[in-house]
């Protein structure tokens, strides 16, 4: 029996050549630019998509804003409530935050740092009042190792004012 003859393969190609029509190709280039347009946005940070879509769009984004110290320099007081206190008492420290003139300065961000004289710290956050103070008072264990000089640093912001620091120290004894 003779070999049967090949059939002729279906081209998916046509022999005339690939034509491609005028929409698909626009269409193509346009999901091109569009796909290149996000990378590039995503690459860039979003302020890219505003200059390259001015429309009545809206942006969100956050900023990191650095601040400079400007203005006049906080002036801080410390007031110590008990000097000496005995070891087992409460202490009370109050600082006062006031403009150069003299005029108190509510809402400044006050930090308090005590450093005990074995080592240990406690450290106090908070805003003054509107008389620009603020009330910092804890509890001295009665340990002997809580008996020395303590020393009590604080710092005050706000903005507009330049830093504000002061220290002060008490003696703690022994019960």
């Amino acid at each position: 029996m003779p070999p049967e003859p090949r059939q002729a393969r279906r081209r998916l190609i046509p022999a005339g050549g690939f034509h491609v029509r005028r929409k698909v190709l626009v269409l193509s280039v346009a999901v091109v630019v569009v796909v290149a347009t996000v990378a590039l946005a995503f690459l860039k940070g979003p302020t890219l998509l505003p200059v390259l879509l001015p429309s009545t769009l809206t942006q969100t984004s956050s900023q990191t804003a650095t601040t400079y110290e400007t203005g006049p320099p906080l002036k801080v007081r410390i007031n110590i409530a008990r000097n000496p206190v005995s070891a087992g008492s409460t202490q009370v420290v109050i600082v006062t935050v006031t403009d150069p003139n003299g005029n108190a300065i509510s809402n400044a961000s006050v930090r308090i740092e005590v450093l005990y004289s074995s080592g240990h710290r406690e450290i106090s956050e908070g805003l003054t009042g509107a008389e620009g103070m603020y009330n910092y008072a804890w509890h001295i264990m009665a340990l002997a190792e809580n008996v020395g000089t303590f020393q009590v640093s604080v710092s005050a912001t706000k903005a507009g004012y330049q830093t504000g620091q002061a220290q002060a120290s008490f003696e703690v004894t022994a019960t």
